[in-house]
């Protein structure tokens, strides 16, 4: 036995120095790995001490359903913003021009102030020489029940085709 031991004692050295080297390669790897687990760890608990993993997460837990309370707020105000925008007025058209002879300029004009659905009114005013006059004549979805003059009309027109509307989701 002593002969055999002699014959293989090199090889078996050399492949216990292997195998001393692999473990030591893989103690490292394992070390590398806890201390990053530790690092990790100590993150979440956030510098608290005597805290333990299970207290972060719970804090962690209690601050997701404090954002997602928030979000749902800002959402219901998201909403109750785009329905109270419906009735504003969106679309705006101006057009100027001169109704008498006699007055230089376009001083008189014609204003269209409407809401998403096209309802508002249109406001129009006659400058001359003597005097102004206004007139204002309600729109609803861009007709009126007045007659229109071709001012008014192309303001509206102008005012329809201003501005993308949003409308609110359901």
């Amino acid at each position: 036995m002593a002969a055999a031991y002699a014959q293989f004692a090199p090889y078996l050295w050399a492949g216990l120095i292997a195998l001393v080297i692999v473990l030591i390669v893989w103690v490292v790897m394992l070390q590398s790995r806890v201390n990053h687990l530790v690092t990790h760890y100590n993150s979440l608990l956030d510098g608290a001490s005597g805290d333990t993993l299970l207290n972060a997460l719970d804090r962690y837990v209690a601050r997701l359903d404090e954002t997602i309370q928030h979000v749902n707020d800002l959402d219901a105000l998201c909403h109750d913003i785009e329905t109270a925008q419906v009735g504003s007025v969106q679309k705006i058209g101006v057009v100027r021009f001169n109704p008498f002879n006699d007055t230089g300029s376009d001083q008189s004009f014609a204003v269209a102030l409407l809401d998403a659905k096209g309802s508002g009114v249109v406001l129009s005013s006659l400058f001359s020489r003597a005097s102004t006059r206004i007139f204002a004549k309600a729109i609803s979805e861009g007709t009126s029940v007045y007659p229109l003059t071709d001012e008014e009309r192309e303001a509206i027109d102008q005012a329809l085709g201003s501005s993308v509307t949003l409308t609110p989701q359901a």
